[in-house]
Parts: C-alpha cells; structure tokens; sequence
C-alpha cells in the first residue's frame, strides 16, 4: 500500500512508564508491520526511557510509526490523543507493556480486509496470558471461551455470554467512533475504561455481531510486581465508586432509555461485579482495604446497576464460573430474594446417618425460620443448625441457614404447609456447561465441537474437561475404591491407616504429638506418619521409631487409597488435596484439623471450602467464634470438638518441670508475612520477594533485637535473648545480621515447646504462639508495628473476634520505642503474668488437664459412629 494512501490499521498504544517492557512490543511489531499498519505511541509523562526508547524507534524504523509526548494524564487521555491522528479505517489500543503474537497483525489484516468483517461491530483477537516471571504463555485469559470454536462471526443476541472488555485485543472501525462521538471517559478510573468503550460502540447496534479470531493471539502480560492498572486497582477508592459510576451505570441508563438492557451487556455488568465479590472472597485480597465509607458508595452503585439486570439472566449467567452465594447475593441486592426459598442437599454422611442442607435468607434471619424437613416422608428435627453471616466487601448481604437432618434419605421441605424446591448438590454438569441445548445429542453435538476447538486453541481448558470428565464418568465416582482395592492387595498394612502429619517438611507440631500418643495408649489404631524423605525431621522420629510414609511418592498413593482418617496440623491445598491423590474420587478419608494455632482471625475465607471433617479447638471463646449463629464459618457444632490441642499435653507438663529460676530467655517470636513470600501451593517451600531486607518487617525485629535498653534490662536479670522468627521466614534469614549476643532459634534444630518452657518473656505480634505462652503462663507483648497493613488482605486472614488490647494475654505496643520501654518493664517486674492479664488467661484456658489427646481421638472415632451411638465430646 502506498504511503500516501490511509492505512487499513491504526495501533494506538499509551505508554507509562514501561521501558522495561516496551522494547519486546517493539521487537513483536516490527517483526509483522506492513505498509497498511500504522502505529501511533502515546507517552504520558512517563518517568523512565520510555520517551528516548520510542524517539529512537520512531526516528530508526521504516514504517508507519508516530510518537507523541504529552504530561501525564491517564490512559484514557492518553488513547484519546493517539486516536486523534489515528488515520486508519480501522484502530486498536495496544498496551505498552504487551506483545504481539507471531503473525498477529496477518490474521487480523486478513480478516479486516474480507467481505466477512463487513457485517460486524467488533473484531477481537484471542488474549494469553504471559507470565512475567517465567516467560511462558498459556490460555487462561477468563474470556476465552468465545474463541473454542474457531474463527467465526457471533450474533451476540445468540451468544450472549461472548462478550469482549478490551481494546488492546479489540479492533473497531475508526468512523464508528469519531461519527457517534465515542472516546476513552478519563472518569472511569482505575479501568473498564475501554469496555464501556466498546460496549457504546456495541449498543449503537441493534443487533451487533462480534469476530473472533482464534490464531491472532495477543500476549497479555501478567506482571510479578502486580503493578498493571489492573492489578493495582483493587487498593483504590476510585474502584468502588468511580468504574461503577462513570463506567457501568450510563450503559444501563442508555439502554434502559431505548427500552431493555440486552443480554450480552447484562452478562457483562455480572461479570464485572461479579469481580468484586470473587476478589474480596480470596484469601490474599486488598479489598480487605476497603473503609465503611466506600462500602456503603459501592453497594448504592451496585444495587443502581442491577437495576439493568433481570433476575432471571443471574442463573443464566455463563461467562465465567461464579459462585452460586454471589448469584444468590445479586438476587438479595435486588431487593427480590424470594420468601420461599430453594433447598441445596450437599452431601450425605452414611456412616453418622445424617444429611447437610443449606438455604439462603436475607440477613438477620434466624436459624431454620419455620421451615418442616422431612426425610423419606417423616417429619424430623434438625441435629445441628446455624446462620452463617455471609459478608462481602464489608457489608453482611446474605444469612446461609446450614442445617444436619438425621436421616440419608429423600429430602423435602415445606413452609407453611407449601412444599420448597429441593436441589442436590450442583445441577451444572461438564456438557451443560459448554452447550446451551437441552436434549442429550444436541449436547454431545456441542462437546464435539468444542473438545475439537479447545485441542486447536485452549489445551489448558480441554485438560480440565478432560480432568472433570474422567472423574465424573470413567471412574463413575468409584475412582476409590478400585484404586483401594489395588492397594491393598500390594500393601496390605495401610488397611484402614490413619495418616498424620504435620507440614510436608516438618513435624514438631500437633500431629506429630497426636501419633506418638496413638502409639503409646491406642495400638489397636493403624496410625501411620508423613512427611518427606530426607527432610530434618525424618531420621529423628525414624530413631524414635515412628512408621513413616515418604510424602509425595508411590508409597504414599498406596497408603492414602486405604486411609480411614487424614489428621493434620495444617490445611494447606498439599495437605487436605495432596497430589497423589488425583485418582482418589470419592476420598477415602474423613479429615481432621489439628489446627497449627488457636484460631483467633477470621480464616473462613481460607478454611471454608477445605473438605473437613472434625475441626479441633481450643478454648470456648475460640469454638463460639466458629459455630454461634451469624459467624462467618460454614462449621456447626456437629464439626468442632473445644478438646484442647495433642501437644499442649506436652507443654503444661515441660513448664511446669522448669522452675522460674531457669526460665531465662527473653524469645521474640514474630510471625510471617504473606507479602513478602511467595509460594506456588505445592508445599511449604516459599521464596522472598525484592526488598525482603528493606521492610519495615526486618526492620523493626532487628531493631529490637539491637536494642541496647533491652540488651541492658536483660543483662541486669540474667535473661538471654532468643530470636525464632516463623518457620517460613527462617530460611531467609541472615544470622550474620542478628547481634552477636542473639541466639536464633528455629522449628528444624530446636523444640519449640522447650523453647517456650524455658521462657522469661514471650515477644509476638499476631501470632497464636501467644496462646502457647500463656497456656504455661509466660508473659506476653505484642509488638504490632503494621497493626493496619497487617489486616489489609495480604495475610491468609482478616481480623477476627479477638482483639489484642482487650482480650490479649499482655500489653499491645505499635512502635519501636514503646516496645522497648513496654518490654524493660515487664522485665523488671518479674517473670510472670500482670492483672489483668492473669484473670483472662485463667478464663481462657479451660481444660489444661493433659487430657487433650484422650479427648482428641475421641472426637475423631465419634465422627464415624452413627448419632445415636455417639459419645458427644464437644462440651468437655
């Protein structure tokens, strides 16, 4: 094409402060430009080379390329200005940070040149997601769905669920915009600018029909840093106010206006909001952040755009998974939560002979508000039931009513003499979730078609069906027991084993004491232990002649498909879900959280979808704050045992053998931070994220450590000072970096109880370690520097019932300074508990009575009996 013809694409790219990744767009660009491309670069004030990377590109390369200045302003301004000179008849809004995929711009050009790109609104290009960390590329953008079944032209009235938010991968006809005056809102902050963009374009259509091309992929990156705009944005006000104001609610007024909001922009409103809700419900989450004031703007603003949402397209909804709780949510901030509502059967217990089911009623609701259940046609009365508070993002919006029937039958329900609609469990399966037809062939038609598109464009995708697929149909849920039966003819001695263990690598916990008591008083139990071979642990509980199953390998497999009982100290997804165990469908074991540590934070957004059987605990207020009506955990009292945790029997008794002459050690015991490790999941190794060193973290524990008041105080009471960080922080730990006069402890080379033992003073911030402290009543201080950050989402938890000032078992100090005065005190006065921290401690712990692992193996043979065999160890 010649250079004085229009080009038949314009790229317009708006860069900020991106010259470490820019250089890759460049080298994807000039790898595929032609003469009938063009490429105009916006720099928004950018603060690196960004300006001097693109001058130099501009003035050495022999294409169409155009690069403008201007002051920081904002993408949108910054898109707006590129879109100004943009001469193409067609335009897209690369991001600077973004790659081109091979023979992107040859798909797209092809296409945008035939008669078939005519007849559509939108074209769009198929996003991967490249990692930045690791270079790789995979097919897990959530919008990908729409390209499985290849490159093709989509009737959105059709195909609702296919919807396309972003520019960078969209391509739209440059008159279409400049004619209806369509630009980039700079109000529509911190994003969805260009999906309101592209869903005006979309609604100036009556009847709008979307391209997709499969092969032209765009690399989305996915930065380490989570510093893109997107990943950013959750931490800003803007987020819950701005994007909804400016962004969702014209689109629902303008359509509205020209009578109905169709379908695919209600798909799309869901799906932005259903964002919120799938964030604020991860355990890591900076929505955590979020202040009264904008809880109550978002959810104003959300109830407004739900007004452009029928109630009867929530259900229908197909974009990506969402939670039946949140579509349930949708329906109450409608304001049309029906009075007569749906019963979920979830799961049976054949061996306790009893029946779990769940409701939803709007918030403040009583436990069973009146419903009669009936199983296989008689009347019952529930075991075990409870309100569930369901929160999100601040603000209670839903009561979930979990109720135990006795009884395995047929469940039904009525109110008021009217029968309920009872459900089991889900009703989408793997085909319903690809085909919209109903009949049997027209889905295995559709499952054809799409295992065909997925093996062509997303074999990530295809393997989960493929995954799901065998575990529903060719094991026909019987994966079990032929694994089971396979395994007991080649290790017979696992046959009904109860596996215990602690963390993949280390023992010294809960479970480790739970399986030597097991050994001693229970021999009649198969008890067996797992934890990694070769790890420090296993040649000292080899020697004392534990039986142990290396973690991870065959012999584990061989093990687990006999297990009668999982017993952990910990809930990781390697623990309750180890990956030996990807045959195992059913699960063959019931499992039991020993719990690591007293549960004083809200961890139901960790815990609760965890498969568990018995929840262990140890004090009254601790229970309450799990089973009470309008906590947050899906636990009753059928699940949670108050019997005191299997290695507190150890520890009273190790106290209380050394005297207070020989409790001499001043330890400061923090806790870790989630934001600055990282993991993959797979186990409990984690790695240190830049600027580990230069955190207020390290820098206030070993500034306290350094402290010459403390080193004084010390010296004058002829107390050491010890030093045994978490055990995930230990390993990056510099001993070189502590004070000559610190000795650090750690989980692998000391014993943690005879560390706590031979206390003077316990020093902590958050952690449960100050249970195990006062349990032996050692004096405790809280050293809570980041109090605020802390409870900001970056942790595995959010702020439970307890509160450190009022229910702690000492003083709560948020500086250096006021640490260090605090702990000179305490070390002069004495080394035991001050009121009142002496009476709470006395009312908190209720069964020191070196009973706990009686009790806790109690509670666990309890949980196979049938109910009205049972022995209730619960109350005790």
């Amino acid at each position: 094409m010649p250079r004085s013809e229009p080009p038949l694409l314009s790229l317009v790219v708006a860069c900020y402060s991106v010259a470490r990744y820019v250089p890759e767009l460049i080298a994807s660009l000039e790898a595929q430009l032609t003469d009938e491309v063009e490429v105009v670069v916006v720099d928004d004030g950018s603060t690196d080379a960004t300006p001097s990377i693109l001058r130099d590109w501009a003035a050495a390369t022999r294409h169409r390329v155009t690069v403008i200045e201007q002051a920081n302003s904002g993408v949108a301004a910054a898109r707006n200005a590129g879109l100004d000179v943009a001469a193409g008849e067609w335009v897209s809004f690369p991001d600077g940070d973004d790659v081109l995929g091979p023979d992107y711009l040859r798909e797209v050009t092809g296409y945008l040149r035939s008669r078939d790109a005519q007849s559509v609104r939108l074209v769009a290009a198929n996003i991967v997601v490249l990692d930045d960390a690791s270079g790789r590329v995979a097919a897990i953008h959530p919008l990908r769905a729409k390209f499985a079944r290849g490159r093709r032209a989509i009737r959105l009235a059709d195909e609702p669920n296919a919807i396309q938010l972003h520019t960078n991968s969209a391509f739209v006809r440059r008159d279409d915009l400049v004619t209806a005056g369509h630009r980039f809102d700079p109000r529509i902050r911190p994003s969805f600018e260009d999906a309101a963009l592209l869903a005006q374009v979309l609604l100036d259509d009556a009847d709008p029909k979307l391209a997709v091309l499969p092969e032209a992929r765009y690399h989305y990156r996915q930065r380490s840093d989570q510093s893109s705009l997107v990943a950013s944005g959750w931490a800003k006000a803007e987020k819950y106010d701005d994007e909804l104001r400016y962004g969702y609610l014209p689109l629902v007024d303008r359509a509205l206006a020209a009578g109905k909001v169709p379908a695919w922009l209600q798909n799309l409103l869901l799906y932005e909001l259903g964002w919120f809700f799938k964030k604020d419900a991860e355990n890591h989450s900076e929505t955590a952040r979020i202040t009264p004031e904008q809880t109550a703007t978002f959810f104003e603003l959300a109830a407004q755009v739900l007004r452009g949402v029928d109630v009867e397209q929530i259900p229908r909804y197909g974009v990506y998974p969402l939670a039946n709780e949140i579509r349930t949510a949708f329906v109450a901030l409608k304001g049309e939560l029906p009075e007569r509502p749906t019963v979920r059967v979830w799961s049976r217990d054949t061996e306790q002979r009893l029946t779990r089911v769940t409701y939803y009623s709007a918030p403040g609701r009583g436990s069973v508000d009146g419903i009669a259940f009936r199983v296989d046609g008689s009347l019952v009365e529930p075991v075990h039931a409870k309100s569930r508070t369901v929160r999100y993002l601040g603000r209670e919006v839903l009561r979930e009513l979990i109720v135990w029937l006795p009884g395995t039958g047929e469940v039904t329900a009525s109110l008021d003499g009217e029968a309920l609609r009872v459900i089991t469990g889900s009703t989408e399966g793997v085909l319903r979730s690809f085909s919209p037809h109903g009949s049997l062939l027209h889905q295995l038609k559709d499952a054809v078609k799409v295992a065909w598109g997925l093996l062509r464009h997303d074999r990530t995708a295809l393997l989960r069906v493929l995954v799901r697929a065998d575990l529903a149909v060719l094991s026909k849920g019987h994966g079990a027991t032929w694994v089971g039966k396979v395994a007991r003819m080649l290790r017979p001695r696992y046959r009904d084993a109860w596996l215990l263990m602690d963390r993949d690598d280390q023992a010294h916990d809960n479970a480790e004491h739970l399986y030597r008591y097991l050994r001693q008083h229970r021999p009649d139990i198969n008890a067996w232990f797992v934890i990694k071979r070769g790890s420090q642990d296993w040649e000292r509980l080899a020697a004392e002649g534990f039986r142990l199953v290396p973690y991870g390998t065959l012999e584990h497999v061989l093990a687990a498909a006999q297990t009668r009982e999982l017993v952990s100290s910990q809930i990781d997804h390697y623990v309750v879900s180890p990956p030996v165990t990807f045959w195992l469908r059913p699960l063959p074991w019931r499992f039991t959280w020993l719990q690591h540590g007293v549960t004083k934070d809200d961890l139901s957004r960790w815990v609760n979808p965890k498969p568990v059987s018995t929840v262990l605990t140890v004090t009254p207020q601790e229970t309450a704050s799990i089973v009470d009506d309008g906590t947050p955990y899906v636990w009753t009292r059928r699940e949670v045992a108050h019997t005191g945790f299997p290695r507190h029997d150890a520890l009273v008794a190790k106290a209380a053998a050394v005297p207070e002459e020989a409790r001499t050690d001043v330890v400061l015991m923090p806790t870790w931070r989630g934001n600055l490790l990282d993991g993959d999941g797979s186990g409990n190794t984690r790695t240190i994220r830049e600027g580990f060193w230069e955190s207020d973290f390290v820098v206030n524990w070993l500034g306290l450590l350094a402290s010459p008041a403390l080193k004084e105080a010390a010296d004058a009471a002829g107390l050491n000072i010890v030093f045994m960080p978490h055990p995930n922080m230990t390993p990056h730990l510099d001993p070189a970096r502590l004070p000559e006069y610190v000795r650090l402890a750690t989980y692998e080379d000391d014993d943690f109880q005879d560390v706590v033992a031979h206390a003077s003073h316990v020093v902590t911030d958050y952690s449960s370690n100050a249970f195990e402290a006062a349990l032996v009543n050692r004096p405790v201080l809280y050293f809570q520097f980041d109090h605020d950050e802390f409870f900001n989402g970056e942790h595995a938890y959010r702020k439970g019932y307890f509160d450190y000032a009022s229910d702690g078992f000492g003083p709560v100090t948020q500086s250096l300074a006021e640490t260090e005065q605090a702990l000179v005190t305490m070390i002069r006065q004495g080394r035991g508990p001050a009121e009142p921290y002496a009476t709470r401690i006395r009312e908190t712990f209720t069964l020191p009575d070196g009973r706990a692992c009686e009790r806790v193996v109690e509670a666990i043979v309890a949980h196979r009996n049938p109910l009205d065999a049972r022995r209730d160890p619960k109350n005790g």
